[in-house]
């Protein structure tokens, strides 16, 4: 009678292979809910946002011109966003090129953020969106110490910030508690670094989401989480769904757990070749055993 493993020890490779090719194509249908376990950069981040108190201040530059950049990342930013909505935290969207504040109007719609897309957040009291400010680092500068000064006094539909609750109590990056950047390249990162973190302002908070290499010489010091690549943003993501039950599926995610669920088979299939090489051994060997009693 042939033993279970026998049958698994005998198939071809080309049918293991097909086996092990659909079973990695199950979490691009559905998640398995396979535990992500994160690493301590996005730990970080998300351990420096649950640390901000309810109504703290949120401000988040953008210079990303490619919009279509923006769509590559788009799961990272609603879980961003999602994260600080639900921890209560007010939100200041600074644009920093001419294009961003589409960026950030279609984050708060797309991900049901927004009052009357299904969301809590309304504008100017939850969220506001400042002018385009031009200047680069040097307005980075001028925002930090003087919000109302740099936005001359308006958001960026033209309304007097007088008009804005949100605004009342906040004229500097004194009234900030957490700083975050988004740009098309990794050298703004350094820009961020010397203006929009402790480094001015020791009560700020700096977390981003570019390569650790990018800022290892400023981590643990002005940058106090950063989500890295693919699997920081999956890491991040699966954090933030495991405490809040994201009602989206993130897309990093889909690919870190197909990734686990490819080393969960691989693991499966050498412990299954381990029991079956155990168990051959034992058969061999008990003729010889058999043998040496008669004798």
């Amino acid at each position: 009678m042939t033993e279970w493993h026998e049958y698994i020890w005998k198939m071809r490779p080309e049918h293991l292979a097909f086996v092990m090719l659909i079973a990695c194509l199950i979490p691009t249908f559905f998640t398995l809910g396979i535990p992500i376990p994160p690493g301590y950069l996005s730990t970080d981040y998300f351990n420096s946002v649950e640390s901000i108190p309810t109504g703290g201040i949120v401000v988040i530059g953008a210079n990303i011109y490619d919009i279509g950049g923006y769509h590559g990342h788009r799961d990272l930013w609603g879980t961003q966003f999602y994260h600080w909505v639900r921890k209560g935290l007010k939100i200041i969207c600074v644009v920093l090129d001419t294009t961003s504040q589409i960026a950030f109007i279609d984050v708060f719609r797309r991900y049901g953020l927004e009052k009357g897309y299904g969301g809590t957040y309304e504008y100017g009291k939850d969220f506001m969106i400042t002018p385009f400010i031009p200047g680069e680092e040097t307005a980075m500068a001028r925002f930090a110490a003087d919000i109302w000064g740099t936005c001359a006094g308006r958001d960026w539909y033209g309304t007097s910030l007088t008009e804005l609750p949100l605004m009342a109590n906040i004229r500097s990056f004194a009234d900030v508690h957490l700083t975050t950047f988004k740009a098309y390249s990794g050298t703004h990162i350094e820009m961020a670094i010397r203006q929009w973190s402790s480094a001015n302002f020791p009560n700020v908070k700096l977390v981003a989401t570019h390569a650790f290499e990018d800022l290892a010489y400023a981590y643990g010091t002005r940058v106090m989480g950063t989500i890295s690549g693919t699997r920081g943003n999956a890491e991040y993501a699966y954090m933030v769904r495991a405490k809040y039950g994201l009602p989206f599926t993130n897309e990093e995610v889909i690919k870190i757990e197909g990734r686990v669920t490819e080393g969960l088979l691989m693991w499966i299939a050498i412990a299954v070749g381990f029991v079956h090489l155990q168990i051959e051994r034992q058969r061999r060997a008990a003729p010889k055993v058999k043998e040496e009693a008669r004798a």
